[in-house]
């Protein structure tokens, strides 16, 4: 089989179109399987995002970042906005696919099948602290290399990801800096699998705590990250976020009656993009 083939295997995934963005209709099992198996394939690298309601928002304004979302090869729904909406759709997700948690199932997989891993981004320490965590959780993974989230030349770091030749990059520079990252080196990275996981590595090595299940099962996570860091995140949270409920009730109105036009929802749309 082809590379192009086996990413075709990707692609065949059921997608339902959330604030326009085409996202994978499986759950988190499925997915990890899905990853590990083209993980396992020979074949040019895999990018793959996880969605929520904040890239909603900057995809309407920030055609760079739409350019980088639009390369991405697999989308997943990290945010509860998006589970919500599909049900409001008649197009239920099963579930969240979490950027946290499928980079924990993957290394978890990837440690049983001996598929090396790259670590991408973070300060230094943090860097090392969660590589120490992630050997201590998974035994037998194997970090083929790994560099801090602070470099200032990309083929160096292109370099090092060649060398160590893993299966797996786990990038975590941060949005937007790490969807448009990969999405601009994929066709060069020397990797099956690019996945981007925001700050994970600081929940990894401990410095940042993640929401208890309860408040991450009814979508309140935001909230807690709100409160750990309400400097960084007010605005994000309180007045960026809340811009994706007219992209919710379009999709909603589309999905439920999908022969009528709602063009005052298109306007909304329209306008969002001259101004970006």
């Amino acid at each position: 089989m082809s590379p192009d083939e086996h990413v075709a295997l990707l692609r065949t995934v059921e997608r339902i179109s959330i604030f326009d963005i085409p996202i994978c209709r499986i759950s988190h099992k499925a997915a990890t399987a899905t990853l590990i198996h083209e993980a396992e394939s020979p074949g040019q690298c895999v990018a793959v995002f996880t969605a929520n309601a904040d890239h909603a928002v900057r995809i309407q304004r920030d055609e760079a970042f739409r350019r980088a979302y639009q390369a991405a090869d697999a989308i997943f729904a990290d945010g509860m906005p998006l589970i919500w909406t599909s049900h409001l759709m008649g197009q239920p997700l099963p579930a969240r696919v979490t950027g946290i948690d499928l980079f924990h199932s993957l290394c978890e997989k990837a440690s049983e099948r001996k598929l090396p891993c790259f670590l991408l981004g973070a300060t230094q320490a943090v860097l090392e602290e969660a590589a120490v965590s992630l050997q201590t959780k998974y035994p037998s993974l194997i970090l083929s290399g790994q560099c801090n989230g602070y470099f200032h030349d990309d083929e160096a770091v292109l370099r090092l990801i060649e060398e160590a030749h893993p299966a797996i990059l786990f990038v975590a520079l941060g949005s937007p800096k790490q969807e448009a990252w990969i999405a601009k080196y994929a066709p060069r990275l020397h990797c099956r699998i690019a996945l981007a996981i925001g700050g994970t590595l600081d929940v990894e090595a401990g410095r940042v705590s993640r929401a208890p299940v309860p408040l991450q099962k009814i979508g309140m996570e935001w909230f807690w990250r709100l409160l750990l860091e309400p400097s960084r995140l007010w605005r994000r949270y309180l007045l960026e976020c809340p811009r994706v409920l007219p992209l919710l009730w379009r999709d909603v109105l589309r999905a439920r009656f999908p022969t009528s036009t709602y063009p005052i929802f298109e306007k909304i749309g329209q306008e969002r993009k001259d101004r970006s």
